[in-house]
């Protein structure tokens, strides 16, 4: 995951976060209430449920000889003794789906978010024109890929829900920001475009053609879903898993080293 996209309106440079609303601004995003308190720590909250959704796979192991099959792993429904390929394909798929939408949307955010830059006005192009928050629609298509293969079947209906749950508090917070910070172009979205399901030509798509370096540096903000999606694609389909899964290893190593510093570049810039 890497930026947050919403500074972008506010002329303002984004803060690289695993989020990805219609956007605020840290500096706007005072208030009080649950939303509030989401979107000020929204990094934590983001990484907090990731932890939570890996260390599930403890519980899931242990679960994983019960009788009761509501506590099995996703993955026990496969039905196959061995590897589950289907499961890997599947949210390996979903992992790549989610890299492509994020990327997507961040190529057309372009500089601001990653804050190397200015973006004028409100953007309403590429999957923008589409639904107002693809970037949270990425995040959370990849939470629930990559945490289907860890957590218990409940646990992992109820951790999806509980993200979405908290994601939603956050676009609603933000869009509050936005009222009063664009005023009434940004209102017209609201109207034109819808916040979650896709509508086509829900907004009139610009002539915006991203540069190469914004595909690049969206690509490379978003390394770890395209390695996690790589390497469940590849290894369901039966090839052996050692040399995948220590080149995933090293990609995701890279993506968080790489969000790392593009932090620590804003954070000296500010």
């Amino acid at each position: 995951m890497a930026a947050w996209e919403g500074k972008r309106h506010l002329g303002a440079p984004a803060a690289d976060e695993p989020t990805a609303g219609q956007g605020g601004g840290d500096k706007g995003s005072e208030g009080d209430g649950m939303g509030a308190w989401l979107f000020r720590h929204r990094l934590g909250v983001m990484a907090g449920a990731f932890l939570v959704g890996l260390l599930s796979l403890f519980l899931a192991a242990r679960l994983a000889g019960d009788g009761r099959w509501y506590l099995w792993p996703v993955w026990f429904l496969d039905g196959q003794p061995g590897l589950p390929r289907l499961t890997l394909r599947v949210t390996g798929a979903g992992c790549l789906a989610a890299f492509a939408l994020r990327c997507w949307g961040e190529a057309h955010l372009g500089a601001a978010v990653y804050g190397q830059g200015r973006t004028a006005g409100l953007v309403d192009t590429g999957p923008f024109a589409w639904l107002r928050n693809p970037l949270y629609v990425g995040t959370w298509l990849f939470f629930l890929s990559a945490v289907a293969l860890w957590a218990p079947a409940l646990g992992w209906v109820a951790l999806c829900a509980g993200f979405a749950a908290a994601l939603h508090a956050m676009v609603l917070h933000e869009e509050t920001l936005l009222r009063g910070a664009l005023g009434a172009p940004y209102v017209n979205y609201l109207t034109r475009v819808p916040r979650w399901l896709p509508r086509r030509r829900a907004a009139a798509p610009g002539a915006v053609t991203p540069s190469a370096a914004a595909w690049r540096a969206a690509a490379l903000g978003n390394l770890g879903l395209l390695s996690l999606g790589c390497y469940r694609v590849v290894v369901g389909a039966g090839v052996p898993g050692e040399i995948p899964g220590a080149l995933n290893a090293l990609l995701v190593l890279t993506w968080v080293v790489v969000v790392v510093v593009r932090r620590r570049r804003r954070s000296a810039a500010a």
